[in-house]
Protein backbone atom coordinates (compact mmCIF):
# COMPACT_ATOMS: atom_id res chain seq x y z
CA UNK A 1 0.00 0.00 0.00
CA UNK A 2 3.08 2.52 0.79
CA UNK A 3 4.01 3.26 -2.98
CA UNK A 4 0.27 3.70 -3.54
CA UNK A 5 -0.11 6.57 -0.46
CA UNK A 6 3.43 7.87 -0.36
CA UNK A 7 4.85 6.99 -3.79
CA UNK A 8 8.05 4.78 -2.59
CA UNK A 9 8.30 1.67 -1.06
CA UNK A 10 8.56 0.94 2.55
CA UNK A 11 12.38 0.99 3.72
CA UNK A 12 11.89 -2.71 4.89
CA UNK A 13 10.84 -3.35 1.38
CA UNK A 14 13.90 -1.55 -0.18
CA UNK A 15 16.07 -3.17 2.46
CA UNK A 16 14.59 -6.97 1.51
CA UNK A 17 14.92 -6.94 -1.78
CA UNK A 18 17.38 -4.28 -2.66
CA UNK A 19 18.12 -4.17 -6.72
CA UNK A 20 14.84 -6.84 -7.36
CA UNK A 21 12.46 -3.92 -6.61
CA UNK A 22 11.54 -2.00 -9.31
CA UNK A 23 12.02 1.69 -9.56
CA UNK A 24 9.58 4.31 -9.77
CA UNK A 25 10.46 7.53 -11.77
CA UNK A 26 9.75 11.08 -9.70
CA UNK A 27 6.66 11.14 -12.66
CA UNK A 28 5.46 7.92 -12.02
CA UNK A 29 5.70 8.34 -7.83
CA UNK A 30 3.50 11.08 -8.59
CA UNK A 31 1.23 9.83 -10.31
CA UNK A 32 0.57 6.98 -7.55
CA UNK A 33 0.91 8.77 -4.53
CA UNK A 34 -2.69 9.36 -2.97
CA UNK A 35 -4.28 7.15 -6.22
CA UNK A 36 -6.50 5.56 -3.99
CA UNK A 37 -10.16 5.61 -4.65
CA UNK A 38 -11.07 2.86 -2.71
CA UNK A 39 -9.92 0.08 -0.88
CA UNK A 40 -11.15 -3.68 -0.49
CA UNK A 41 -9.89 -6.12 1.48
CA UNK A 42 -11.65 -9.66 0.85
CA UNK A 43 -10.86 -12.28 3.79
CA UNK A 44 -12.48 -15.82 3.51
CA UNK A 45 -9.94 -18.25 5.01
CA UNK A 46 -7.96 -18.81 8.03
CA UNK A 47 -3.74 -18.75 7.37
CA UNK A 48 -1.92 -18.94 10.31
CA UNK A 49 1.59 -16.72 9.39
CA UNK A 50 4.82 -16.59 11.81
CA UNK A 51 8.18 -15.18 11.38
CA UNK A 52 10.51 -17.66 9.21
CA UNK A 53 13.70 -16.38 10.92
CA UNK A 54 15.43 -19.56 9.26
CA UNK A 55 15.39 -18.51 5.39
CA UNK A 56 19.14 -17.37 3.86
CA UNK A 57 19.68 -14.19 2.33
CA UNK A 58 19.67 -16.24 -0.79
CA UNK A 59 16.37 -17.67 -0.26
CA UNK A 60 14.11 -16.03 -3.01
CA UNK A 61 10.07 -16.33 -3.37
CA UNK A 62 7.33 -14.22 -2.71
CA UNK A 63 6.88 -15.73 0.68
CA UNK A 64 11.05 -15.65 1.37
CA UNK A 65 10.81 -12.14 0.35
CA UNK A 66 8.34 -11.17 3.33
CA UNK A 67 10.23 -13.66 5.76
CA UNK A 68 7.27 -15.59 6.83
CA UNK A 69 6.14 -19.29 6.54
CA UNK A 70 2.46 -20.10 6.83
CA UNK A 71 0.03 -22.53 8.41
CA UNK A 72 -3.12 -23.78 8.10
CA UNK A 73 -5.50 -24.62 10.76
CA UNK A 74 -4.06 -27.58 11.22
CA UNK A 75 -1.28 -26.91 12.28
CA UNK A 76 -1.85 -25.30 15.51
CA UNK A 77 -2.70 -26.23 18.70
CA UNK A 78 -5.60 -24.77 21.26
CA UNK A 79 -4.67 -24.94 24.64
CA UNK A 80 -7.96 -25.37 26.65
CA UNK A 81 -6.80 -23.80 29.62
CA UNK A 82 -5.83 -20.19 28.63
CA UNK A 83 -7.34 -20.33 24.82
CA UNK A 84 -3.69 -18.94 22.85
CA UNK A 85 -2.62 -21.06 20.19
CA UNK A 86 0.96 -22.05 18.94
CA UNK A 87 2.12 -23.91 15.89
CA UNK A 88 3.27 -27.33 15.59
CA UNK A 89 5.85 -26.50 12.98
Amino acid sequence: MDPLIFGKYPETMVTMLGPRLPDFTDEQATYLRQSLDFVGINAVTATYVYNATDLQETDYGYFEDMRIAMSGADDVVRSSENGSSKFTK
